[in-house]
Parts: C-alpha cells; sequence; structure tokens
C-alpha cells in the first residue's frame, strides 16, 4: 500500500499533483494541511478527482469527510481510521476501530529538521487488529529495512515532497510504498 502524506504548505497546481499521484497508482493520501482554512481545505478537495477522494484520508475538518466521501478521519478518537503514535507502549494502547496507525520517527526526519530517529522494541508488539506504519525519513535505501523491523507498511512525506517540488518519478518509479500484508 502506498500511503502519501501532503506537503503541510499550499502548492501550485496542488489538486493536479495529488490526481497524477493517484495515476501513479497511490493507495491512500493524507490531506495535512495545518495551516489552511476550512474553505481552502474544501477548495482542495473539491478538485481532486471524485474517483479518488475514496482514498483521501482528512486530518482536519472532519465534518467534510461525509460531504467529499472521503476513505476517513485521521486522529484519536472513535470515528478515526488512522492516528499517529510515538511509542510501542502508545500503539499497544489503541482501540481496535484503527484500521493503522503511524509510528514515527522510524529513521531520522527528512522533513523535519532534528526530528531524529528513535529506536522502537517492536518485539513489544501486543496489537495486532492495527496496522503498523513506518514513518519518518523513509527513502528508497531504507523502505525494506522497515518492513524487515516488523513495519506493516510504510507512509512517505518528505522523500516524496521535495522543497515543496513533487518527486513524482521517483515515486513512480520505485513502486513504494511496500507492505508484508494488505491494508
Amino acid at each position: 500500500m502506498k500511503i502519501i502524506i501532503s506537503y503541510p504548505e499550499k502548492l501550485n497546481n496542488e489538486a493536479q499533483l495529488i490526481n497524477n499521484l493517484f495515476e501513479g497508482e497511490m493507495d491512500c493520501f493524507h490531506l495535512r494541511k495545518p495551516n489552511y482554512s476550512e474553505k481552502e481545505y474544501q477548495n482542495l478537495l473539491a478538485q481532486i478527482a471524485p474517483k479518488f477522494l475514496t482514498k483521501v484520508v482528512l486530518h482536519n475538518f472532519y465534518h467534510l469527510s461525509e460531504k467529499y466521501n472521503v476513505k476517513g478521519i485521521h486522529g484519536k478518537n472513535e470515528n478515526c481510521i488512522s492516528c499517529s503514535t510515538h511509542s510501542v507502549d502508545e500503539f499497544n494502547a489503541l482501540s481496535k476501530n484503527y484500521e493503522y496507525a503511524f509510528l514515527s520517527p522510524v529513521f531520522d526526519s527528512i522533513s523535519k529538521i532534528n526530528y531524529k530517529a528513535q529506536t522502537f522494541d517492536l518485539s513489544k508488539r501486543t496489537n495486532f487488529n492495527t496496522k503498523l506504519i513506518a514513518l519518518g525519513g523513509i527513502n528508497e535505501h531504507n523502505k525494506q529495512q522497515a518492513i524487515d523491523m516488523g513495519f506493516d507498511g510504510i507512509a512517505m512525506l518528505g522523500n516524496i515532497w521535495q522543497n515543496g517540488q513533487l518527486n513524482l518519478e521517483y515515486f513512480n518509479a520505485q513502486k513504494i510504498i511496500c507492505t508484508t500484508t494488505d491494508l
């Protein structure tokens, strides 16, 4: 499964870039724009091809999920399909309602300066109801290492969006995000 997280800032032709990612075999897109207004969120969602909206997960303005028929919402409440965690204990404590959860940072972050890798002892994992997705510093050199460590899949942000530019060529060439199981 290929999970890509949006570039946090506004981009030119952003909806077209997102549509291109889906054409390039992206399975799931996390729309995370912390500085966007609700109107900006709606404008962007309205420009994404309707056939792709069911593969979009919202990080803000959850009430828009029904209007745009998106895959789901990301956060820590009972209606969310995914969330972010930062320890194995936190991941293990998640309720069964989550399809998957990010655990980060697995490697030194590409997009967040000084956000350094943490050591996660995945042998202590007890939650197998929720897929465990590696996030943080994922690139072509370590993506398989994350899977070999015991993650069910990986997600990318910094290696796909380089200085606000979509690295679509890289994305298509890698056939990433690999998983050991389907999400």
